[in-house]
């Protein structure tokens, strides 16, 4: 006997093709939503203006952090949950949408 799966093969997904279309919203977002924009033009505006830390957030390169630069990387790291929030909305309605489209095709809706 088989294992029992919740949802037959078919519907497995890769992971790649996952990142990819994540991937894909992120520059999307760039391109058209003004608060994600801003929010990334100021998380790197504070990385370029510390060395250590792009290295850190960039290479993953350890390295010891002033006080101000521990607080930018609090700062930071705001900005990223602030724009990991934004993207999870839209990677939702996304797949809302997706899967929308999919019962209309097969007749559900």
């Amino acid at each position: 006997m088989g294992e029992n799966q919740v949802f037959p093969d078919w519907l497995d997904i890769d992971t790649g093709m996952l990142a990819e279309e994540i991937s894909d919203i992120e520059v999307d977002l760039l391109h058209n939503c003004e608060k994600y924009r801003s929010l990334h033009k100021e998380k790197f505006k504070l990385l370029n203006a510390y060395p250590n830390l792009y290295k850190m957030w960039d290479r993953g390169t350890p390295s010891a952090l002033t006080a101000e630069e521990s607080g930018a990387m609090i700062q930071i790291n705001l900005l990223e949950q602030k724009m990991r929030a934004i993207r999870d909305e839209a990677v939702f309605l996304l797949g809302r949408k997706n899967a929308y489209m999919f019962m209309r095709s097969i007749g559900l809706v």
